[in-house]
């Protein structure tokens, strides 16, 4: 949201600097702002099931790789940064003990918790990757980087799901409040864990 304090000092500011007003006779400079809280957005039980809906849509509609499908619903399936997704290593996963073991992190070394549902998710990485000699679960175009430009494709997932205002960092927010409060676990696990295999492209999971 745009601040309306903000915009009126700097019209104020333009305007002696062209001379349309006298120099320091800015109204706003006196005035306290408030700071805007950080703005959380946390999915409803519909809007998960549009989003687990519109990923798999796009993919079979060929306009999404499976691989980006893929890591979103692991983003929200884990509740971890994008950028502890995006660039985790095969090799990092823990499968007897369902953990992915960053080795580093804003906070240091720590285990990422896997549910049955992002076991699914990634044993159907396994299989759909654009790249089965990389070391990362989510390589980009080329296989020895990791997956970028996530906010093009969020873009389109968006659209097809009709979410307004969504961030990708916004399904950590909704991955920790289904957490803690085990709010509308059901359908988030209905919605986000259908993935498809190229075997015989049919869902693996519908809790």
């Amino acid at each position: 949201m745009v601040d309306p304090i903000a915009v009126l000092s700097r019209m104020m500011t333009l305007a002696e600097i062209w001379e349309w007003r006298d120099q320091g006779t800015n109204p706003c400079r006196y005035v306290t702002r408030h700071r805007e809280g950080k703005r959380e957005r946390y999915l409803s039980t519909e809007e998960l099931e549009r989003l687990g809906a519109a990923l798999t849509n796009l993919v079979d509609l060929g306009l999404l790789w499976p691989d980006m499908a893929n890591l979103f619903r692991l983003l929200l399936l884990v509740g971890a940064r994008r950028s502890e997704i995006s660039n985790c290593e095969w090799n990092w996963i823990d499968w007897e003990r369902r953990i992915i073991a960053l080795p580093d992190s804003k906070t240091g070394a720590k285990p990422l918790f896997l549910s049955n549902e992002a076991i699914t998710v990634l044993q159907n990485q396994k299989i759909t990757t654009r790249h089965q000699s990389s070391k990362f679960v989510f390589p980009g175009a080329k296989a020895d980087k990791a997956i970028v430009n996530l906010s093009k494709p969020w873009k389109l997932i968006c659209e097809e799901a009709e979410l307004e205002n969504l961030r990708i960092h916004d399904l950590r927010h909704t991955a920790a409040s289904i957490a803690v409060g085990q709010r509308r676990c059901a359908s988030h696990h209905w919605a986000l864990a259908r993935t498809h295999t190229n075997a015989n492209n049919s869902a693996l999971c519908a809790c």
